[in-house]
């Protein structure tokens, strides 16, 4: 059987401690096909690849989030913008509208 006792064990940072960590990068190149492929204009947000040891906190609904709202950006200026490629849109452009929508982002 099961030996249950009063001890717990936890792993990773204790709900109680109220250190903040620094932030984490989410580069775009995560949501977008690698240039090998020649696939252009795919936008995948919640499908990057992401091995558990490196990228966990994509993994969090807010990352999940603010990488939604990356790839709706980044469409809109798609459609603005038509012959371009979504590889194309410049950083700082997505990052202002990103914090525009109250993202916050370092």
């Amino acid at each position: 059987g099961v030996l249950y006792t009063d001890r717990l064990r936890e792993e990773g940072t204790p709900a109680n401690v109220t250190d903040h960590t620094a932030a984490y990068e989410i580069p775009v190149e995560m949501i977008l096909p690698h240039e090998q492929f020649k696939i252009a204009n795919m936008v995948v947000p919640v499908c990057a690849s992401m091995t558990h040891g490196a990228w966990a906190p994509g993994r969090l609904e807010m990352a999940y989030g603010v990488c939604g709202e990356a790839a709706g950006e980044i469409t809109a200026w798609l459609a603005a913008n038509p012959g371009r490629r979504a590889e194309d849109m410049p950083i700082a452009l997505l990052q202002q509208r990103l914090v525009a929508l109250g993202s916050i982002i370092h």
